[in-house]
């Protein structure tokens, strides 16, 4: 492995500028500002903050609004991890909170009115959410949910997105042709992404418990990091995709260039975050928490 040279470095973080800036906007934090189509359906979001409510999503059979209703339920929260299997093109955005329960707001969208009451979601006393409906492609689910800072979470969608917020347990996310955002999370997290983007907020100084494990493929990476973030800090990427670093610490950073692969490493030597993209974009700024 060869030490970048100057000129590499700067070619390597200012190439492919504009096409990054369009990648990275399909990866947002769990602010919104999401979209999506499929299957003649499209989810747009709210980009006007964090998606707390079912009005800051909008939805689309065709060139016709979705039939819309919501349904709100609480459960206690279970000593083993939430486990969430969404159907095609449904999310949840998941925040950690103060309170000692679970509350879990599902916004149901169908084409057909009558479909609605055939939306069913319950939470079983071992922690799984169970999301049933009718017999076709025409209907979808976000939850939003909020949760102990410290519950366990193992979740996974296809075609939908994923945020995780202000968690500090065991967290397991998976999303396939869908974003996964993750900010200001602590705890042990393993986050995988295919076929879409990865957005990372980290806050504070240092990673607060076992580690941070993040890879996506075939989809850009957004990393925002704070100016002294001092636990160990890998990002890297790996084909031949564009790699951008605006933060201020990217000048005090380790980096190794190489035909195939480009790494920065971050603070201490011992690496606790780890985070990489096989074919996507990598774009690293100031974290603003």
């Amino acid at each position: 492995m060869r030490e970048a040279k100057e000129d590499d470095v700067r070619q390597g973080w200012v190439l492919g500028t504009a096409f990054l800036a369009a990648a990275v906007a399909t990866a947002p934090a769990i602010a919104g500002g999401y979209h999506h189509g499929g299957r003649n359906v499209t989810v747009s979001m709210s980009d006007e903050g964090p998606i707390y409510d079912c009005g800051q999503i909008r939805v689309r059979f065709g060139e016709t609004d979705a039939a819309r209703a919501e349904e709100q339920l609480a459960a206690p929260a279970a000593s083993r991890p939430l486990v969430m299997r969404m159907p095609a093109n449904s999310g949840l955005y998941i925040s950690g909170t103060d309170r000692r329960d679970v509350s879990i707001r599902a916004c149901k969208a169908a084409r057909a009115v009558e479909d609605l009451s055939r939306i069913s979601v319950a939470v079983g006393a071992d922690g799984r959410v169970s999301l049933h409906g009718p017999d076709n492609d025409d209907w979808l689910v976000y939850l939003l949910v909020e949760a102990p800072r410290s519950i366990g979470v193992d979740v996974e969608a296809s075609n939908g997105p994923i945020g995780l917020r202000d968690l500090s347990g065991t967290v397991r996310a998976r999303t396939i042709n869908g974003p996964l955002s993750l900010g200001n999370l602590s705890g042990r997290v393993e986050a995988r992404a295919k076929n879409g983007p990865i957005s990372v907020n980290l806050s504070g100084t240092y990673w607060d418990g076992e580690g941070l494990d993040a890879h996506a493929i075939n989809g850009p990476l957004t990393v925002r990091i704070p100016e002294n973030y001092r636990s160990g800090t890998r990002i890297q990427s790996a084909g031949h995709s564009p790699f951008n670093c605006r933060a201020s610490a990217c000048s005090q950073a380790r980096r190794s260039w190489e035909d195939e692969s480009k790494a920065i490493e971050f603070g201490d030597s011992r690496l606790v975050v780890q985070l990489s993209t096989v074919n996507g974009p990598v774009s690293i700024s100031e974290s603003d928490e």
